[in-house]
C-alpha cells in the first residue's frame, strides 16, 4: 500500500493502524464500536487491532453486530418472585 511518496515503512504502517482504528470507530451499532480507552491503546500499540468489520455492511444488509468490547451477562432471580408473577433480571457488564 502506497500512501504518500516519500513515507518510510514505520509511517505507512502509523497510517494503516489509524485507518483501522478508524474503521473500528464508524461502526454503524454503536456496541460494535470501541470504547475510547480501547482506541488509544489501539492508537498507541498497546492493543492488537483485530481487522475491523465492513462499517458499510448496514447498506449491503441488515446483520446484528457482536459486541467485541464488553459482555453482557443476564440472571434471574427465581428464588423470590414478586406477587404480581413478575421476575426482575439484573443486566451487569463483566
Amino acid at each position: 500500500m502506497e500512501v504518500v511518496e516519500g513515507c518510510d515503512e514505520q509511517d505507512e504502517k502509523t497510517v494503516h493502524r489509524i485507518c483501522e482504528v478508524a474503521f473500528w470507530c464508524v461502526q454503524q451499532q454503536p456496541e460494535a464500536r470501541p470504547p475510547m480507552g480501547v482506541v488509544v491503546k489501539m492508537l498507541e500499540g498497546e492493543k492488537d487491532i483485530a481487522p475491523p468489520a465492513n462499517p458499510f455492511q448496514h447498506l449491503m444488509a441488515a446483520q446484528a453486530a457482536a459486541n467485541r468490547w464488553t459482555t453482557v451477562t443476564s440472571s434471574v432471580n427465581t428464588a423470590s418472585t414478586p406477587a404480581n408473577g413478575v421476575s426482575r433480571g439484573s443486566n451487569e457488564i463483566v
